[in-house]
Protein backbone atom coordinates (compact mmCIF):
# COMPACT_ATOMS: atom_id res chain seq x y z
CA UNK A 1 0.00 0.00 0.00
CA UNK A 2 3.04 2.38 0.88
CA UNK A 3 4.20 2.38 -3.20
CA UNK A 4 1.27 2.56 -5.01
CA UNK A 5 -1.11 5.20 -4.65
CA UNK A 6 -4.14 2.83 -6.73
CA UNK A 7 -3.94 0.02 -4.07
CA UNK A 8 -4.08 2.77 -1.37
CA UNK A 9 -6.75 4.52 -2.64
CA UNK A 10 -8.73 0.91 -2.47
CA UNK A 11 -7.83 0.47 0.47
CA UNK A 12 -9.04 4.25 1.90
CA UNK A 13 -11.93 3.59 0.44
CA UNK A 14 -12.91 0.45 1.88
CA UNK A 15 -11.86 2.29 5.76
CA UNK A 16 -14.34 5.35 4.56
CA UNK A 17 -17.29 2.79 4.01
CA UNK A 18 -17.28 1.98 8.01
CA UNK A 19 -15.35 5.17 9.14
CA UNK A 20 -12.21 3.62 10.38
CA UNK A 21 -9.68 5.61 11.59
CA UNK A 22 -6.16 5.61 9.01
CA UNK A 23 -2.88 5.56 10.81
CA UNK A 24 -0.09 6.48 8.74
CA UNK A 25 3.70 7.66 9.40
CA UNK A 26 4.44 11.72 9.47
CA UNK A 27 4.97 13.11 5.87
CA UNK A 28 2.36 10.83 4.50
CA UNK A 29 0.84 13.07 2.43
CA UNK A 30 -1.05 11.51 -0.34
CA UNK A 31 -2.29 9.23 2.34
CA UNK A 32 -3.89 12.14 4.01
CA UNK A 33 -4.82 14.18 1.22
CA UNK A 34 -7.21 10.98 0.40
CA UNK A 35 -8.39 10.89 3.84
CA UNK A 36 -9.20 14.07 3.90
CA UNK A 37 -11.32 13.45 0.63
CA UNK A 38 -13.12 10.65 2.36
CA UNK A 39 -13.94 12.04 5.51
CA UNK A 40 -11.59 10.00 7.39
CA UNK A 41 -9.62 10.92 10.59
CA UNK A 42 -5.97 10.23 9.40
CA UNK A 43 -3.73 10.21 12.88
CA UNK A 44 0.23 10.42 12.11
CA UNK A 45 3.15 8.44 13.51
CA UNK A 46 6.10 8.90 14.51
CA UNK A 47 8.47 5.74 14.68
CA UNK A 48 10.67 5.58 17.59
CA UNK A 49 12.48 2.14 17.17
CA UNK A 50 14.16 3.25 13.71
CA UNK A 51 16.18 6.27 11.81
CA UNK A 52 14.27 8.05 9.40
CA UNK A 53 15.37 9.38 5.89
CA UNK A 54 12.49 9.64 3.31
CA UNK A 55 14.18 7.44 0.21
CA UNK A 56 15.61 4.81 2.36
CA UNK A 57 14.71 1.58 4.26
CA UNK A 58 14.60 2.36 8.29
CA UNK A 59 17.58 1.17 10.40
CA UNK A 60 16.93 0.36 13.76
CA UNK A 61 18.39 2.07 16.60
CA UNK A 62 19.76 1.36 19.82
CA UNK A 63 17.53 1.13 23.57
CA UNK A 64 18.90 4.26 24.45
CA UNK A 65 17.91 6.24 21.22
CA UNK A 66 14.15 4.80 21.78
CA UNK A 67 14.08 6.06 25.29
CA UNK A 68 15.23 9.61 23.85
CA UNK A 69 13.41 9.77 20.40
CA UNK A 70 9.52 9.91 22.22
CA UNK A 71 11.10 12.95 24.53
CA UNK A 72 12.36 14.40 21.58
CA UNK A 73 9.27 14.31 19.76
CA UNK A 74 6.98 15.47 22.34
CA UNK A 75 9.45 18.51 23.59
CA UNK A 76 11.25 19.69 20.38
CA UNK A 77 8.85 18.06 17.62
CA UNK A 78 11.55 16.50 16.34
CA UNK A 79 13.20 12.89 15.60
CA UNK A 80 16.52 12.12 15.16
CA UNK A 81 17.00 10.74 10.95
CA UNK A 82 19.63 8.67 10.24
CA UNK A 83 22.19 11.11 9.44
CA UNK A 84 21.90 11.80 13.27
CA UNK A 85 20.42 15.09 12.28
CA UNK A 86 17.31 16.70 13.90
CA UNK A 87 14.18 16.03 11.36
CA UNK A 88 11.61 18.33 12.12
CA UNK A 89 8.29 16.16 12.17
CA UNK A 90 5.28 19.20 12.23
CA UNK A 91 3.18 17.44 14.55
CA UNK A 92 2.66 21.65 16.54
CA UNK A 93 1.80 20.09 19.85
CA UNK A 94 -1.24 18.28 17.68
CA UNK A 95 -1.60 14.71 19.20
CA UNK A 96 0.30 11.70 17.82
CA UNK A 97 0.63 7.93 17.90
CA UNK A 98 4.12 6.29 18.65
CA UNK A 99 4.92 3.16 16.96
CA UNK A 100 7.26 0.37 16.53
CA UNK A 101 8.60 -0.05 13.33
CA UNK A 102 10.28 -3.58 14.27
CA UNK A 103 9.45 -6.94 12.70
CA UNK A 104 7.83 -9.40 15.53
CA UNK A 105 7.86 -12.44 13.31
CA UNK A 106 11.78 -12.52 13.71
CA UNK A 107 12.88 -15.38 16.38
CA UNK A 108 13.63 -12.17 19.01
CA UNK A 109 11.39 -9.76 17.61
CA UNK A 110 8.60 -10.64 20.51
CA UNK A 111 11.08 -10.38 23.38
CA UNK A 112 12.87 -7.26 21.71
CA UNK A 113 8.95 -5.35 21.36
CA UNK A 114 8.15 -5.88 24.78
CA UNK A 115 11.76 -4.26 25.54
CA UNK A 116 11.26 -1.48 23.20
CA UNK A 117 7.75 -1.05 24.74
CA UNK A 118 8.84 -0.86 28.52
CA UNK A 119 11.57 1.57 27.60
CA UNK A 120 9.05 4.03 25.66
CA UNK A 121 6.30 3.86 28.32
CA UNK A 122 9.27 5.25 30.51
CA UNK A 123 9.54 7.99 28.18
CA UNK A 124 6.14 8.89 27.86
CA UNK A 125 5.95 8.64 32.00
CA UNK A 126 8.66 11.23 32.21
CA UNK A 127 6.88 13.60 29.53
CA UNK A 128 3.42 13.46 30.88
CA UNK A 129 5.12 13.63 34.05
CA UNK A 130 6.72 17.23 32.55
CA UNK A 131 3.27 18.39 31.16
CA UNK A 132 0.25 17.28 33.50
CA UNK A 133 -0.29 18.83 36.87
CA UNK A 134 0.52 16.89 39.71
CA UNK A 135 -2.59 16.28 42.35
CA UNK A 136 -2.11 17.27 45.85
Amino acid sequence: MQGDLQICRAVLEDCAVFKVPVYGAKGSDDRKATCDELRLTFVEEAYIDTLHKREEAHTIVSAKDIYKKPLSVGRSDAIMNKDRQDLELGFSGAPFSKQFFSLSNLPTGAIRWKTQRYICRKAVDELNAERLPTVG
